[in-house]
């Protein structure tokens, strides 16, 4: 089971990313790719951490947290994803750890969002007590109100991921290792799978023909200098063979 000092520090984390998603700085570490990693150099796993991101940065890559729109919260499905990836069973691969971690986050993606609406909504209510202070010219006021609401995304970001991480992980290291043995292989062939369906759903949410075009190009051109490579690592070792 995750320690508390584990737990405390995927807080930190969680609250330090909830902040930079919306409320300051917004310099994109936020993004699934750097907090998932960031995560699973933290629980002692960072390649994991780095794969479980790499797969859930695909599926939300257009999902941003612009304006009015709130999306899922990528920031806390990224963090807690690493650490339910963390938690399944050593003798499971990484494909089949990251693969699980993805699937078992999203609902907390979702739920993010709610807490998201709610913390903004909440911070709503300080817009009239701002516009007094500035009337007013009270500086001091006015930037302790807004300390108050970017504290108020930190703490509801970290006690969300500490509360989703303990409870998370304890379900899981319960529920894992009672999973058909053929498990394991069914989660590397969903994270084969993955990556398609991100793909699928950046060309649905690009607007452009001529974006769509530069991604497919891109999509294609790496799917064949992979092929190459796995063409060449064989042959040389069938010429090291011999």
């Amino acid at each position: 089971m995750m320690g508390i000092g584990e737990a405390a520090a995927l807080g930190l984390l969680g609250g330090g990313l909830a902040l930079d998603r919306t409320a300051f700085l917004q310099t994109m570490a936020s993004r699934p790719l750097v907090g998932s990693t960031l995560a699973g150099f933290l629980l002692g796993q960072p390649a994991v951490g780095l794969l479980t991101g790499l797969l859930l940065e695909l599926l939300w890559l257009l999902d941003l947290p612009v304006g009015a729109s709130v999306p899922p919260d990528e920031s806390l499905a990224g963090v807690l994803a690493a650490a339910f990836a963390v938690s399944v069973p050593a003798l499971w691969s990484p494909e089949a750890k990251a693969a699980f971690g993805v699937f078992a986050a999203i609902p907390f993606g979702l739920l993010g969002r709610r807490l998201d609406v709610w913390v903004r909504r909440s911070n709503g209510e300080l817009l009239r007590r701002l516009q007094d202070a500035a009337a007013h010219g009270d500086a001091l006021h006015l930037g302790r109100l807004q300390l108050v609401g970017a504290f108020r995304f930190f703490s509801v970001g970290a006690l969300a991921t500490v509360v989703g991480a303990l409870a998370g992980t304890a379900a899981i290291e319960h529920v894992a290792p009672r999973l058909p043995p053929g498990s394991p292989r069914v989660f590397e062939l969903a994270e084969a799978t993955l990556p398609l369906v991100g793909a699928a759903a950046l060309l649905a949410g690009l607007r452009s023909i001529r974006s769509a075009a530069v991604f497919g190009g891109g999509l294609l051109a790496g799917t064949g200098v992979g092929y190459l490579r796995g063409l060449l690592d064989f042959e040389f070792s069938r010429l090291w063979r011999r």
